[in-house]
């Protein structure tokens, strides 16, 4: 099962010689953007979420604030 945690992994590429050149709908790379778009949406997410994790409580800031 994978991490939950873990970071978002790219897509990978499309090969090279992997779109015909005879205008599919959709083409290798126009799928290929889409999954760097919802991977960017996650990454950022995750980005997000490991912030929260790693910063102390906002009582906690008080308290150093003052220390």
């Amino acid at each position: 099962m994978p991490n939950p945690d873990a970071a978002p992994v790219p897509p990978p590429e499309p090969e090279a010689g992997a779109c015909c050149q005879s205008g599919c709908e959709p083409c290798v790379y126009d799928l290929y953007w889409e999954a760097v778009d919802r991977y960017e949406r996650a990454l950022a997410e995750w980005e997000k979420s490991q912030s929260v994790q790693t910063s102390p409580p906002a009582a906690k800031l008080r308290t150093q604030a003052f220390d």
